[in-house]
């Protein structure tokens, strides 16, 4: 499997760590990215829980990766909320220059609250986010928001529905009614996305044949005679009775109907169980993808057309392992297999000051991949006491959730007994 962040690098890209202190303990994630008024502009969704990563799988349900909340509200019973942010980052550094939190929610009455996996774009006037809220049936609707150009507050909010479940819908950059749903299953337009009109339609414009469990990731951006993007997938593996998950990326390239004309191979960003993008900008031939790994920490990528189009083609990278004083970008270009992984781990955990939900997760997987006990039992045990600092009661749970600091108690033990 390909990390197209070496790949990116090896042909004289560059990657940034975005240190956001102002989420406090959550982390980062499902970035997406667009230039409107001139301004880069990157939205950012954060979230309530931390991923643990266990060694061994977990005797509740076999997998080695589970969810941990950072806090457990007992007034409702299901409360995880996400937070969003819109950042105007720096021209020349890609840093964050200043932020504002959308979409603000207060509601705790669902599974999951709050906005997630926010896309945006834009018409002539107006910067737009589509994203996904869970509803009171337990079904997921897309809503499609109208933000100011100042304050991002919403101006208007559109919600659609055609089946229960509606995600990732990817939007068409020079298009601003049309999306591409279920990751070319279903191309459809959206009628009167900003008007006083209190009917809001659906136009299915045509089917086209893509596998069903494509997944969508970025928005299209028009290229040559199409459209290019990424979608993504989640493979499951399974391994002596062990469960474990990682997400993959293709990018797609299509004619101006649509219909897919090329495929990359799969691939990962950096090759963590968990990363994903909601976003990328293709302006003059430069290119911007940011993605997340973890749910808890975000990176950006800046590359160029060619380089993704050589990806695509299986163009072998020129392997440049260029010293320089950047400490990432010396560890993507030196370092390979658990090394890479290892040292990725490490550096989100050096350079993340308040992002306890990086740390954990970042510490926990470290644990998971390295050959030496001393070392693996030393992450968890940190790990087990950055979770102390919240104090964190049962509270409720679901299936899929696992909540409890006797999990990672078990697998210290495993270790120990090992």
């Amino acid at each position: 499997m390909r990390s197209f962040l070496k790949y990116a690098i090896a042909n004289g890209g560059n990657v940034v760590f975005l240190d956001c202190d102002f989420t406090g303990s959550r982390g980062t994630t499902n970035p997406s990215i667009i230039k409107h008024n001139g301004k880069t502009l990157l939205s950012l969704r954060s979230c309530e829980y931390t991923f643990l990563n266990y060694r061994f799988g977990c005797a509740q349900n076999g997998q080695n990766i589970s969810w941990y909340p950072l806090h457990v509200y007992n007034e409702v019973p299901v409360n995880f909320l996400s937070r969003n942010y819109i950042c105007e980052l720096d021209e020349k550094t890609l840093g964050i220059k200043n932020h504002k939190e959308i979409l603000v929610w207060q509601d705790r009455s669902r599974y999951y609250n709050g906005a997630e996996d926010i896309r945006l774009f834009q018409n002539d006037k107006n910067i737009f986010a589509s994203y996904s809220i869970y509803e009171e049936d337990e079904g997921v609707s897309m809503n499609i928001s109208a933000l100011d150009d100042t304050e991002y507050g919403v101006i208007e909010t559109n919600t659609y529905r055609p089946e229960k479940f509606e995600k990732n819908w990817m939007p068409i950059i020079d298009k601003c009614d049309m999306f591409v749903r279920k990751a070319f299953g279903d191309i459809i337009q959206i009628k009167d996305i900003k008007s006083d009109h209190k009917d809001k339609k659906i136009k299915h414009i045509g089917q086209i044949d893509a596998p069903l469990d494509y997944r969508g990731s970025t928005q299209l951006w028009p290229y040559q005679d199409g459209y290019i993007c990424i979608v993504h997938q989640n493979f499951l593996y399974e391994n002596n009775g062990i469960k474990s998950m990682q997400y993959h990326h293709k990018f797609i390239m299509t004619d101006n109907e649509y219909k897919v004309t090329k495929e990359s191979e799969w691939f990962t960003f950096i090759g963590m169980p968990i990363e994903f993008t909601c976003g990328m900008i293709l302006d003059n031939d430069k290119c911007i993808i940011p993605f997340s790994v973890f749910d808890s920490a975000t990176f950006l990528i800046e590359t160029d057309i060619k380089t993704i189009i050589d990806f695509m083609n299986g163009v072998e990278k020129k392997n440049m392992s260029v010293v320089s004083k950047d400490e990432l970008h010396n560890i993507v270009s030196t370092k390979n297999g658990n090394d890479f992984l290892l040292s990725i781990d490490k550096f989100i955990i050096d350079n993340t000051k308040n992002n306890i939900a990086a740390k954990i997760s970042c510490m926990t997987h470290s644990g998971t991949i390295s050959e030496n006990k001393n070392f693996s039992k030393e992450m968890y045990v940190k790990a087990l006491c950055e979770i102390k600092k919240f104090d964190i009661g049962m509270g409720n749970s679901y299936t899929h959730m696992l909540i409890g600091q006797d999990l990672i108690r078990d697998t210290l033990e495993k270790f120990y007994r090992n």
